[in-house]
């Protein structure tokens, strides 16, 4: 261990003060050999805080951790809690929305069989276009026999990400779908 000049001035003017102050009378009701010897106690446990610490974190002569530590332990607690706080209020949410999906996509398969019941098939053997956004109420829009928890386009899009309307299907400029590519297969 390497000890800097600064130090060793330090700890020669502490010695040289706890032998100055050996001859003053009583210090603080104390004899003069006990002073000396608290003194001296003293700048070795300051001494021995220079040093690093052991293996073990702690040692002999060294008071522990500060109480600036366990105002950051308590402040690390605080931030913890308030993660998981906010984590089960975000798992809250996704069992939620995952208590919503089922029933939308199970809302979203009863208006396809409601517009096809609606609107028919066509002659050929065709499901009828219908459409997801604009037109409505109208009896070719989607929207109107849709009734889940979730909003339609909301619903929609489940179905997208569940794999039940394929990311095409949808027209681009008109918005609108042939039946049987949503639920291919199913709510017929």
């Amino acid at each position: 261990m390497k000890i800097t000049n600064e130090q060793i001035r330090q700890i020669i003017k502490e010695e040289l003060e706890a032998v100055i102050n050996e001859s003053s009378p009583l210090i603080y009701g104390m004899g003069l050999a006990a002073a000396a010897k608290r003194r001296r106690a003293a700048a070795k446990k300051r001494r021995a805080a220079l040093e690093p610490l052991p293996r073990g974190g702690y040692k002999r002569g060294y008071g522990g951790p500060s109480s600036s530590s366990n105002e950051r332990d308590a402040e690390i607690e605080k931030i913890m809690q308030q993660r998981a706080a906010q984590d089960a209020a975000e798992e809250e949410a996704r069992q939620q929305y995952a208590r919503d999906i089922d029933p939308s996509l199970e809302a979203l398969g009863q208006a396809k069989l409601k517009a096809i019941q609606a609107l028919g098939i066509d002659e050929d053997g065709n499901y009828p276009y219908v459409y997801t956004y604009s037109m409505d109420g109208s009896p070719e829009n989607l929207a109107t026999y849709y009734d889940g928890p979730l909003n339609f386009q909301d619903a929609i899009s489940l179905a997208k990400d569940a794999g039940e309307l394929s990311y095409d299907a949808i027209d681009d400029e008109s918005g609108g779908l042939s039946l049987d590519e949503l639920f291919p297969g199913k709510y017929i």
